[in-house]
C-alpha cells in the first residue's frame, strides 16, 4: 500500500480515458452502488441504494444528509463519465429488489422520498438517480412480470414498478438479464475497439452459467414442489455479473446466500455454484456486504481474488465469521486486501479483526491499465465531493490465481 503525499495541491485518481476498465464503488453509507467504465467508455451503474434503517444500525449518510443518496449518486457518477457523456448511464442494472439496492419506501423511521413530476412513484435510489441522468437501458432480474417466485408487491417493489410502468411508457428501454449471454450488457460507444472485454450475465433467480458459451443450468426445486413459505428469497435470486478485460475479472453478485437452513436444504446454497462458475477472480464484491448468510468458505475459495470489496453500511457488515474467512490463508494462500466502504465504529469494537482492512470508508476505485494485465486501487474520501485521494494499494498483476 501506498500514501499519497502530502502537499497543498488535492491528489485525487486521473480521470478515466480510453482503454481503461475503471470500477468505483460509491460509499454513500446507505447501500450499494457502482460506478463501471469500460475500455470504450459505455457506462455501467449496478444499483443506487437508499436504506431508511436508523441511525442506532446503520452509518451516516455521506457526504451528508442534505442532499437524499439518489442525488449524491447522481452527482458523483456525472462527475466521473467520460467527456461528452456526463449526462447519460448505458446500463442501469438492478441486481435485486431491496430498499437498499434500488431505493427504500417508508423504512423504519418512515422517512421517504418526494413524488415523481407525474405522482406515480417516489423519488428514491434508483428512480431518483433516474431523475437526474439519462438512462440507455434498465435492467434488473425479473421484468417484465416481477411473480417469481411470486408477485412482489411490498411498498418498495411497487415504487419500484410504478418506475419501471413509467418508464416503459414513456418509450424508454428495459430488460430482463439473460443469464449466460455477454451481448445483453455489450459497450455501445465503440463496440469492436476492446474484444478483450466482456460482461456476463453470471446468474439470476437461480439460474447459473454452465461455464461454456451462453449454456446455462437451473439450480431451484420447481415451484410446485415448494409451500410458498420455503420459496426461493429475495438474495437468492439476485442477479450476478462477471466483468472481463483481458486477463482481469471481477465479480458482482448482489446478496446471493450460502445460508441452507442448517444443511437442511442445500439448494438454498446458490453462491458457492455461482463462485464455481464464475472461477478465479482479481477483485470481488462481497454477497449480501457480508452478512453472516454470505461469503461461505467455497466463495471464498473459489473465487480467490487479490481484492474483496464489501458496500457495507450496516452494523453488521462485515461479520466476524465472514471476515475471519476473507483473511483465512487455509482457504487460499495468496495476500489479500479487503476493503470496506463505510464500517460502523461499534462493528469494530465487536469485530476486533476489522483493523486488518485496508480500508474503512470512502469510494473504492479500481483502475485497470489498457489490456487488462494489471490494476490498482484507489480510496476516496467520501466526507464531500473533492474526491481527495486517501490511500493507493498495487499495482497487482491480473490473473494471478488462474497461472
Amino acid at each position: 500500500m501506498t500514501e499519497p503525499a502530502e502537499g497543498p495541491t488535492k491528489q485525487t485518481v486521473p480521470a478515466w480515458s480510453r482503454g481503461w476498465l475503471e470500477i468505483r464503488q460509491l460509499a454513500t453509507g446507505r447501500g450499494n452502488c457502482a460506478l463501471i467504465i469500460a475500455p470504450d467508455g459505455t457506462s455501467y451503474v449496478v444499483d443506487v441504494g437508499e436504506s431508511h434503517r436508523e441511525a442506532r444500525s446503520s452509518t451516516a449518510p455521506k457526504p451528508d444528509g442534505s442532499r437524499r443518496p439518489g442525488e449524491w449518486a447522481a452527482r458523483y457518477i456525472a462527475r466521473h463519465l467520460p467527456e461528452g457523456g456526463r449526462d447519460r448511464i448505458d446500463y442501469l442494472i438492478a441486481t435485486h429488489l431491496h430498499g437498499d439496492h434500488i431505493g427504500e419506501v417508508g423504512g423504519e423511521n418512515g422517512v421517504t422520498g418526494p413524488a415523481s413530476a407525474d405522482g406515480s412513484y417516489v423519488l428514491t435510489g434508483i428512480p431518483d438517480l433516474a431523475q437526474h441522468l439519462e438512462i440507455g437501458m434498465l435492467v434488473d432480474r425479473a421484468f417484465p412480470s416481477y411473480d417469481y417466485p411470486q408477485s412482489l408487491e411490498d411498498p418498495t417493489v411497487s415504487n419500484y414498478r410504478n418506475f419501471v410502468q413509467a418508464r416503459v411508457h414513456g418509450g424508454g428501454s428495459v430488460a430482463r438479464i439473460e443469464v449466460g449471454a455477454t451481448d445483453q450488457l455489450a459497450p455501445r460507444t465503440d463496440p469492436q475497439a476492446f474484444p478483450g472485454f466482456s460482461v456476463r450475465g453470471l446468474a439470476a433467480n437461480g439460474v447459473v452459467w454452465a461455464g461454456s458459451g451462453n449454456h446455462t443450468r437451473s439450480l431451484f426445486p420447481d415451484l410446485d414442489q415448494l409451500p410458498p413459505d420455503q420459496y426461493p428469497t429475495e438474495n437468492m435470486c439476485s442477479l450476478a455479473l462477471l466483468f472481463s478485460y483481458g486477463a482481469f475479472r471481477f465479480y458482482t453478485g448482489g446478496d446471493l446466500p450460502f445460508a441452507t437452513a442448517d444443511g437442511a436444504e442445500s439448494w438454498r446454497d446458490i453462491e458457492t455454484p455461482v463462485a464455481r462458475a464464475a472461477g478465479p477472480v482479481d477483485v470481488a464484491v462481497l454477497n449480501h456486504h457480508g452478512y453472516v448468510d454470505a461469503d461461505g468458505p467455497e466463495f471464498v475459495r473459489a473465487l480467490r481474488p487479490q481484492v474483496f470489496v464489501g458496500s457495507g453500511w450496516d452494523s453488521c457488515h462485515p461479520t466476524i465469521e465472514v471476515l475471519a474467512r476473507l483473511l483465512d490463508r487455509r482457504l487460499y494462500p495468496q495476500d489479500r486486501e479487503v476493503l470496506v466502504t463505510n464500517m460502523m465504529e461499534e462493528n469494530r469494537i465487536v469485530n476486533r479483526r476489522l483493523d486488518e482492512c485496508g480500508s474503512d470508508e470512502g469510494h473504492i476505485v479500481i483502475r485497470v491499465a489498457p489490456g487488462g494485465s494489471t490494476f490498482e486501487v484507489n480510496i476516496l474520501d467520501n466526507s464531500d465531493e473533492e474526491d481527495r485521494l486517501l490511500k493507493t494499494f498495487g499495482p497487482y498483476q491480473s490473473g494471478r490465481a488462474r497461472r
